[in-house]
This record gives structure tokens, sequence and C-alpha cells, in this order.
């Protein structure tokens, strides 16, 4: 895995600004993984694609991660501080594309969630109906009708592909409260590229506006030669 450019970072979040998350998820990834086409990011089960997106932001913006989030309690805004490699599982998604579950006297043949199940039930009603419709996607043999059943299949799910659920243990300073938070990275990451984006396009401005330079000019520069051309600006 490599960082994203500049330019690249200002592609990507010109491109996303009319994007679905899920999409923005794997526009972020397309640059870096370029033997995979768009279909074949897609498909990949989500602690895979998850995987690679902790990958990115590690080597654009480092290891050190500072995210907020409201507490479920006393709705207070609580930041923390976590790492890339704290979020990150140990062990990988499973590679087999077909899995097996034996419940109950029952044979389920299930697949891995991956995007497109999440961009079909992103449009359910409630939470129960998503799950339901994302487990009858997964199924390709097998009755997993029973709640008994779809519940060992989510948990075998998670088993196979843990990186799929990402969670921090977080307690609140203001109401001690504790519980698990859910980090969507790549929600997390898009936040990230379009701030810096904006950031690198304010340095175009700048830069541009001093020495006639063009946005593929400025860009091209190095960070520490960008910082100097700005002290020297005035920006």
């Amino acid at each position: 895995m490599r960082a994203l450019t500049p330019q690249e970072i200002v592609r990507v979040w010109e491109a996303g600004l009319t994007m679905h998350a899920l999409d923005r998820a794997l526009a972020l990834l397309r640059p870096v993984l370029p033997e995979l086409d768009g279909s074949a990011l897609a498909a990949l089960p989500l602690g895979r694609r998850d995987a690679e997106l902790l990958a990115l932001r590690e080597e654009t913006f480092g290891r050190e991660v500072t995210a907020g989030v409201d507490c479920p309690s006393c709705s207070d805004r609580l930041e923390f501080v976590t790492t890339t490699a704290a979020l990150r599982t140990p062990a990988p998604p499973a590679a087999s594309a077909l899995h097996v579950l034996e419940h109950d006297g029952a044979t389920i043949e299930f697949r891995l969630p991956d995007s497109r199940d999440l961009a079909v039930v992103a449009r359910a009603g409630d939470a129960d109906t998503a799950a339901c419709l994302l487990l009858s996607r997964c199924v390709v043999r097998g009755d997993a009708s029973a709640a008994a059943t779809r519940e060992a299949l989510a948990h075998r799910m998670l088993e196979l592909d843990p990186q799929a659920e990402i969670l921090v243990e977080l307690s609140c300073p203001s109401c001690a409260h504790q519980w698990q938070a859910s980090v969507d990275i790549g929600a997390f990451l898009w936040s990230e590229v379009a701030g810096e984006a904006r950031r690198l396009l304010q340095q175009v401005h700048v830069l541009a506006s001093a020495y006639g330079w063009g946005e593929d000019q400025v860009l091209a520069l190095g960070s520490a030669r960008r910082r100097f051309y700005l002290q020297l600006a005035g920006g």
C-alpha cells in the first residue's frame, strides 16, 4: 500500500462530492489498487476493504487517529485517540469465496458480505429488516429463515471476517458511561481526505496568485517546498 498523492487527494475528493458514502470508500482505494476494477473492489469482503482503507490511512496521514463521538448517555462530545494498529484485527478475512455453516441440523452455504450488499440494505426501512436482508443476500444455499440460524450465521460471518466490525472501548469523562463505539473507517478517511483537499486547494490559490503557477505545478511540489513558498508568499 502507498499513500495518496496530493493530485489524487484532490481528484478523489472532487469525484466523491456527489457519491454515496459506500462509493466514496471504494473511490479512495481505486488509485492505490489499480489491479482491481470497480466490480472487483465492490466484491471485496467488508473486512478486506476496511483493512485496505486502514493501510491507506496509515500511509497517507499516519498511524495516530484522533476522532470524536457523542456519548449515547449524556450527549457530551468525547474526543479519543487511537492508532491504526489498534483498529486492525490480527486475523485476515477468510480467503475462500464460499463457506459452510452447520446449525441445528441445517447446512447453510454462504459468502461474506461486501459493498454491493451494503448498498442494497442501506435502503431498508429499519435495522432488523436490513440485517435480515443482508443475511439473505449472502446465503447461497440452504434455509436461514429461523432466528437462531440467522444469529449463528451472523456470528460465523464475523468470526471469518472480524475486520468487518471495528469497535473501540470508550468511557465518557462527564457521566462515566462505558460503551463500544463503531468506527466507519471509510467515512472517517473520507472526511480527512476532504479536509486535506480543501487545504491543498487553498495552497494552490495562494501560490497561483503569488507566482502564476498552475494547479498541477503547485500540487507536484513536495510538502516542504510548498510550505516554504507559502511562507514567502505570506500564506
